[in-house]
């Protein structure tokens, strides 16, 4: 309550608190727009002296920073009118303050976040893009093992039977030749055996056991294996 004509302000405990100020001081109006923040002050005295004219009588309705005595800066929300008698002279102006602080903090924090969503919302799209990427390259990968399992069996099957045949045909041939041939035939197929034994690892299909192994002779072994995989263009010595 601001008695213009006595140049006296009538404040509660409350307000003062919003300014610092002690409750036992009796500060003047000057003494609260003073601790106004500079980027606010013109705005402010806007609206009081629309409040204060005679030709407006407007309402302020008015946010704004203050720098309290205590060292805190709080965001003020001052609503009021003036008082005038019957030739229009201004009287008083009363009102209300309220400290909107916290409202304001949680708005400066709607604003950061609306200003960045696009950027988490991009860094989330990429993040999932990548999920489901790696996702598809598993199932593809177990596809691929399930396929090779298979297909490893069927020719470890057909493997035996020729195997079996060769051991026969060597056994009972009395020909060295075919003997030569058939035994030949036997480590061919030893090491077809071997291709499917790495393709059933590979698949996962056998049980992998850990173990010591000589680095060397087992990549001497995969050989073939790697051959095949990696194509002509790559020697593999």
């Amino acid at each position: 309550d601001m008695d213009v004509v006595h140049n006296r302000n009538y404040a509660h405990s409350r307000v003062k608190a919003m300014f610092g100020i002690p409750v036992d001081e009796e500060p003047h109006h000057a003494d609260y727009i003073a601790l106004v923040h500079a980027d606010d002050i013109a705005r402010v005295n806007a609206a009081y002296a629309e409040a204060f004219d005679s030709a407006r009588r407007s309402s302020y309705d008015v946010e704004y920073r203050v720098n309290g005595r205590d060292g805190v800066q709080r965001w003020i929300h001052a609503r009021g009118r003036g008082v005038f008698d019957e030739s229009g002279v201004c009287l008083r102006v009363v009102g209300t303050a309220m400290d909107i602080s916290i409202r304001k903090a949680i708005e400066r924090e709607i604003r950061e976040l609306n200003e960045t969503l696009e950027k988490r919302v991009a860094e989330r799209t990429a993040a999932l893009e990548r999920s489901q990427a790696a996702l598809q390259q598993a199932q593809k990968m177990e596809a691929i093992g399930n396929l090779t399992g298979g297909i490893a069996h069927d020719f470890n099957n057909l493997l035996q039977g020729l195997t079996g045949s060769l051991d026969l045909i060597r056994r009972r041939s009395g020909d060295a030749g075919i003997k030569r041939w058939a035994e030949a035939g036997l480590q061919a197929a030893e090491r077809g055996t071997k291709l499917t034994a790495q393709m059933l690892a590979f698949s996962r299909a056998q049980k992998l056991e850990v173990k010591p192994v000589d680095l060397p002779a087992l990549l001497n072994g995969m050989r073939d294996l790697l051959s095949r995989t990696l194509g002509p263009s790559t020697p593999v010595t």
